[in-house]
């Protein structure tokens, strides 16, 4: 709203100290460089229980907050490779503060209606809350999604490669990076099945395997993966999924 009443010339209400006035920035306007902005997703954690990762960003810096901490100068490191945590405490400190001055209060409303068992199942199968299960892994214990993410990519890549026929472009490419594709997209399976023998704790891989075994009719590895997958991530089975 502030942005549409600058553009149309139309002043609008200042910010009381109360909070009172528009929730929002005229963007319009230089931005303010001391500005804190917060950025989060948890799609690893309820797609793959894995730890949920938060950044927050100000000036030159950003702190991220998942398994372990990271702190990036993107002045100097504009592609966040360089980790300064250990040589920079005073700054990790600070923005470790800022971030838990953006979380929202931990104070909830008084719950109005215990959603029964089922219902809650739905709710997490069309993405409106997260699954919660007594064998999820806490916080503490849940994988580091950034260790993760090549192994992911190269996973993904693998499943779409399986429901397709090969083009020798994309035979040559991976071979360029060490990896030899067979000839066929549906023998590219062994491929993902000794991902899973090799890292059988890694959950995005059980998830492929449950949707691949069902499209060739194996109804019952599909229902194993997908026993592997909740187990796991304490997700519920959705064919929607």
């Amino acid at each position: 709203v502030p942005t549409l009443l600058s553009v149309l010339g139309i002043p609008g209400p200042e910010p009381g100290a109360d909070g009172s006035g528009f929730d929002g920035l005229d963007l319009t306007r230089a931005p303010d460089p001391g500005r804190a902005i917060l950025a989060q997703t948890l799609e690893a954690r309820v797609s793959f229980g894995w730890a949920p990762l938060t950044a927050v960003y100000q000036g030159p810096l950003k702190y991220v907050e998942g398994a372990q901490e990271e702190l990036y100068d993107l002045a100097a490191d504009p592609g966040a490779r360089q980790d300064v945590a250990s040589e920079r405490p005073d700054e990790l400190a600070r923005l470790r503060s800022v971030l838990a001055s953006l979380r929202p209060r931990s104070e909830a409303p008084p719950a109005t209606h215990a959603l029964s068992r089922d219902d809650a199942e739905r709710l997490a199968a069309l993405g409106y809350a997260e699954p919660a299960a007594a064998g999820a892994p806490g916080p503490g214990a849940r994988p580091d999604p950034v260790r993760w993410m090549p192994l992911l990519a190269h996973l993904d890549r693998l499943a779409a490669l399986s429901a397709q026929s090969i083009h020798p472009a994309t035979r040559l490419s991976a071979l360029r990076e060490g990896i030899r594709l067979p000839a066929r997209g549906e023998d590219v399976v062994p491929m993902i099945e000794s991902i899973a023998e090799e890292h059988p704790d890694f959950a995005p891989v059980w998830l492929y395997l449950r949707d691949i075994y069902r499209r060739q009719g194996r109804a019952a590895d599909s229902a194993e993966a997908a026993r592997r997958y909740r187990a796991l991530t304490g997700a519920g089975e959705s064919d929607g999924r």
